[in-house]
């Protein structure tokens, strides 16, 4: 096995087919360098060069035959070198990014065109899963990074606030309450109620069944589902009323009208973008600065 410099020695000799010139091209003096080329040949076991007494030389068969070949791994190396860069610095790779069906309407999209722009060699994996999924994918290294609703886990990992929002009542254009500018938690009372699952959207089930419980209010429960646009599409068919997130005002249904809630809300809706701090993508740190930036830009 020989060190690459040798090879360096060699292409610079037979395209300067002189020892001398070749020598002052490597930032050598001239023994030095010859003595690569020897030590070349020696491990080759073949002479690669003829020399004259001017420092001039000449390929041999051999060396003709070698020296595309040591182009060719020197041009393997400089490639490899420059990639293993591109990687270290996050300019290429893949980014596997799980994502809550909700997000995909408004948070997602401004996070994708981000990443294609500012790392346009990249490549980007996109699963939708809820956001319990999400943390089981993240520990078993399936996903980067995580856009998850609270509570998070705290052990080895890092998190970034994306978005905090109100809930609002979501109303069917034909009922009565569609005319109040504000709706009050008592106006839920007895009414039609579409709700979440607590066993797949825990997060936003617990905390309407916590408004509506802080205002001694009991809903006729009626339809209990994991996402957002799935309750907004009953609100509009007219089946009930529901309590979701400001961000749904995206969905634009419609037979839907949305009002804030008058009553005070003790917490808001947040969404937050996690990963895991063990994690060796380059990509995963570079994305949260990115991410950093988009935020701080919708303050």
């Amino acid at each position: 096995m020989f060190d690459i410099s040798l090879l360096h020695c060699f292409v610079t000799v037979a395209e300067e087919m002189h020892f001398g010139r070749a020598a002052e091209r490597m930032n050598m003096s001239q023994s030095p360098f010859s003595r690569q080329i020897q030590i070349l040949e020696h491990i080759l076991d073949v002479q690669l060069l003829e020399r004259n007494g001017r420092r001039s030389v000449k390929l041999t068969p051999a060396g003709q035959t070698f020296l595309p070949e040591a182009r060719h791994i020197l041009q393997l190396l400089n490639d490899a070198t420059l990639l293993a860069k591109r990687v270290a610095l996050g300019k290429i790779g893949l980014l596997k990014i799980g994502f809550t069906a909700m997000t995909a309407v408004d948070v997602l999209p401004r996070l994708v065109a981000g990443f294609r722009e500012t790392f346009p060699n990249a490549e980007l994996h996109l699963q939708e899963a809820s956001s319990a999924d999400q943390l089981q994918k993240l520990h078993s290294s399936e996903i980067d990074i995580a856009i998850v609703r609270p509570h998070l886990p705290r052990t080895m990992l890092e998190s970034l606030c994306l978005s905090s929002e109100p809930l609002i009542a979501a109303i069917p254009a034909t009922h009565a309450l569609a005319a109040k500018s504000k709706i009050a938690l008592r106006d839920f009372n007895g009414q039609p109620f579409i709700s979440y699952l607590p066993s797949e959207a825990y997060y936003l089930c617990a905390m309407v069944e916590n408004l509506l419980a802080t205002a001694d209010v009991t809903p006729n429960y009626i339809q209990q589902l994991t996402h957002v646009h799935a309750v907004i599409a009953q609100v509009h068919a007219g089946i009930g009323l529901s309590i979701v997130p400001n961000g749904a005002r995206l969905f634009n249904f419609s037979n839907v009208v949305l009002r804030p809630i008058a009553d005070p809300q003790p917490n808001p809706v947040e969404l937050f973008m996690v990963w895991r701090a063990d994690n060796l993508n380059p990509l995963v740190p570079r994305m949260a600065e990115l991410v950093r930036s988009i935020v701080s830009a919708d303050k």
